[in-house]
């Protein structure tokens, strides 16, 4: 035990002074902790704004050139019917042509036998 009773005094005043800045120390780093979880929900609430409106921005974008892809699909599909009609009336053309063709050949078969048939008795 201790001797004297100002050291005692002593001991619990040094005690007391400690756990006082601790506390304090405490409560300091506790509204540090406060002001920096504030400062990064403000950082974060403007990130998100901003990321919204970029996305806003985007989407837009998306937007405009769907209907512009949209609309050159329109145009490219019509532009096929157009050419499939006009390759079908060319087909019917060239099948025209080669019926002509064949009748020709086969008329002129005709006359190389009879010719090969007058020269061949």
């Amino acid at each position: 035990m201790l001797r004297s009773r100002t050291v005692e005094a002593a001991l619990w005043t040094a005690i007391g002074l400690v756990a006082a800045i601790s506390v304090g120390t405490l409560f300091w780093a506790g509204t540090r902790f406060d002001a920096l979880a504030d400062r990064i929900d403000a950082l974060a609430n403007g990130t998100t704004s901003r990321f919204d409106t970029l996305a806003d921005g985007t989407t837009s974008r998306f937007d405009t050139l769907a209907d512009r892809i949209d609309a050159l699909a329109e145009g490219t599909a019509s532009r096929f019917d157009a050419l499939s009609g006009r390759i079908d009336l060319l087909s019917e053309r060239m099948d025209t042509r080669f019926d002509a063709v064949d009748a020709r050949l086969d008329s002129l078969a005709g006359r190389v036998d009879a010719h090969l048939d007058r020269h061949a008795s």
